[in-house]
């Protein structure tokens, strides 16, 4: 009798899984995928964790409370206010915050994950809708949703050690849901979100240039007329709300924390040349023909030293600045020949432009920065997920294999060949550890050469599944790409071998 009901159901299942939609069908698979990699992400014991160092900021943050003080009062920070807020955040989560620090540490561990759990969510599910908005009326949509969440998803398993263990996928879903905003012409919306993530970190400040530009209504670069208002009412509107949120933020923040509330950019401004950035590879590289350098440990991480290092630490805001703003004008002279005229803002009308615009700022943010923590590669993901189906695949090929390198590097042979660790002192990175470097932040270059290259080029019309299964035989990026990853591969196990 129990078989009998137990066979009914199934079948019963089985006739409402073959009268769903193939969307449905689509989202479903993807919802089961999301459950179980994230069951084993939050599971996962992680290396190199930074959660033990946000549970003692939320544990001082309780003491200092305590005493009517604010946690600046008692110890120096690296992060903004609104990031200090958030590591709060866990202990409204604690039934007991008088435990001692050991207990209260495994229940901060649970909080803090179970939090990111739900932003990670949050993102995945703002993605999907990011790409049933650019490609619902495509004859491959299913395919594109498929294939931009499964690399969404396995992305993220890559980065397994990191993800619900650093602060990065906050901000990962902060500026998914502005771009999301924007392309759906949410003016205040998308504002609000991007000046919550400027004050949480700094970092997308640079999506300013992008994001004002995709509010730009009846664009016509050739034939401007700066005399008719209408054209630029969206971003006159959404720098204003933009600056009222950002002021109303910081305001806030400077009158619970006082000064202290902006000490972190001094902390950031004097950071040196840290040993993962591409700075660091060249003077590593340049190294290898004589150049003196040695390595440091200074502002939590690992920094190399050199007669060349305080030169380019300065100098590498300005290459950031200039970097994004030649993304700026390559977006803005692309639209001008494309001649693109709407009452809409343009980012509704071209989401696929601005959006490479914002994973083009986010690239050159990886290249030109002075400090390349590895979970800053968490930040174009979402886009990458998004915009790889309407390029070719070598493109979603190379990031993940750009992914795979970069969570080798950090944490698993980090200690043992990147800054060769011994109980003494800090050693130069081995001849295994610099091919690693040198080869990821090439891979990295290469990667943003091809997407900036790739602007004027047609959208990929290959079939889907021959063109992933059989990737090498498509276009000649994707052969280029496959290539490179064979040749780096086949390095990287030479080395290993012999070293």
């Amino acid at each position: 009798m129990i078989l009998l009901n137990f066979l009914n159901r199934c079948k019963s299942y089985n006739f409402h899984l073959k009268s769903l939609t193939p969307e449905k069908k689509c989202l479903l698979l993807l919802g089961l995928a999301f459950v179980l990699t994230r069951t084993c992400i939050i599971n996962k014991h992680a290396l190199q964790s930074d959660i033990e160092y946000y549970a003692t900021i939320g544990y001082q943050s309780l003491t200092a409370k305590e005493k009517g003080l604010t946690i600046y009062d008692i110890t120096s920070l690296e992060y903004p206010p609104l990031a200090v807020a958030f590591l709060y955040t866990p202990n409204y989560l604690i039934w007991d915050t008088s435990l001692p620090f050991t207990s209260y540490l495994d229940l901060y561990i649970k909080s803090y994950r179970g939090i990111l759990c739900f932003i990670d969510f949050a993102n995945f599910t703002f993605l999907l809708l990011i790409i049933r908005r650019l490609y619902l009326n495509e004859n491959t949509y299913i395919s594109y949703l498929f294939l931009g969440g499964i690399l969404y998803l396995l992305s993220t398993v890559i980065f397994i050690d990191l993800i619900y263990d650093r602060l990065d996928m906050v901000l990962l879903f902060l500026i998914t849901v502005c771009f999301y905003f924007q392309i759906q012409g949410r003016l205040l919306l998308s504002a609000f979100f991007l000046s919550i993530g400027i004050c949480f970190k700094l970092i997308p400040l640079l999506l300013l240039p992008i994001w004002t530009l995709g509010w730009l209504s009846n664009f016509d670069c050739r034939i401007i007329d700066f005399k008719c208002f209408k054209q630029y009412t969206f971003v006159l509107k959404s720098l204003w709300y933009l600056i009222i949120f950002s002021l109303g933020i910081l305001g806030s923040c400077y009158w619970v924390y006082g000064s202290y509330a902006f000490s972190f950019l001094g902390y950031h401004g004097n950071r040196g040349i840290q040993i993962e950035s591409l700075y660091s590879t060249i003077i590593q590289l340049i190294g290898l023909f004589g150049l003196s350098y040695e390595l440091e440990t200074s502002f939590g991480s690992q920094n190399v030293v050199s007669i060349v290092s305080p030169f380019i630490s300065k100098l590498s805001f300005f290459i950031i600045f200039f970097g994004c703003m030649g993304v700026f004008f390559k977006i803005f002279q692309f639209l001008s020949n494309k001649r693109v005229k709407s009452s809409s803002c343009i980012a509704s009308t071209k989401p696929v432009i601005i959006g490479t615009g914002y994973l083009l700022t986010l690239l050159f943010f990886l290249i030109g920065s002075k400090v390349l923590s590895t979970q800053y590669f968490l930040l174009p993901i979402s886009f990458i997920a998004i915009l790889f189906p309407n390029k070719h695949y070598g493109i979603g090929l190379l990031w993940l294999f750009i992914l795979l390198l970069s969570i080798i590097i950090f944490p698993y042979l980090y200690d043992s060949d990147i800054i060769s660790k011994s109980a003494i002192k800090l050693g130069k990175p081995s001849l295994l550890g610099t091919l690693l470097l040198s080869s990821r932040n090439g891979m990295l270059v290469y990667l943003f050469y091809l997407l900036y290259s790739q602007m004027d080029t047609p959208k990929s019309n290959e079939p889907p599944l021959v063109s992933l299964l059989f990737p090498f035989w498509e276009n000649k990026e994707v052969y280029r790409s496959f290539l490179l990853i064979l040749v780096v591969s086949s390095l990287l196990l030479l080395v290993n071998f012999f070293d």
